[in-house]
């Protein structure tokens, strides 16, 4: 019984730690969640259609184009990292971003969050600055 209650107390204790270090995880994953999301929506708005392009051309990039539609705001071309046969979304353009040439475009990354650090860096090997990552919740 001595050594039983002894288990139960060290895995309790085990039990809380794992709880804290979740909670702190939580928290700060919410606190970056928060500061990524308020620097998006200023940047969504000072955008102008035409001044800056959407990285992807899948389901993110696409929700993205909604939403900022929507706002009446339109990008001025797609940007993906690999020539494509798709030539147009919604009749805007669509380039490699070895094809593009303005890299001081701003651009927003509609990519997945496990792959919006590749692409980041991506973009940033090839000279642009002005990048601007969708937040995720």
């Amino acid at each position: 019984i001595i050594l039983q209650k002894a288990l139960e107390k060290r895995n309790m204790i085990r039990i809380n730690a794992v709880q804290n270090a979740l909670q702190y995880l939580s928290e700060k994953y919410t606190k970056k969640y928060m500061l990524q999301k308020k620097i998006y929506e200023r940047e969504v708005l000072s955008l102008k259609t035409k001044e800056f392009a959407i990285y992807g051309a899948g389901k993110i990039a696409h929700m993205i184009y909604g939403e900022l539609k929507k706002k009446g705001i339109c990008p001025k071309c797609f940007l993906v990292t690999s020539d494509t046969e798709l030539s147009n979304i919604d009749h805007i353009p669509v380039y490699g971003i070895r094809q593009w040439q303005d890299i001081n475009i701003k651009v927003i990354v509609g990519v997945s969050l496990e792959i919006q650090n590749v692409i980041v860096d991506t973009l940033l090997e090839q000279g642009y600055q002005r990048i601007i990552c969708y937040p995720y919740s």
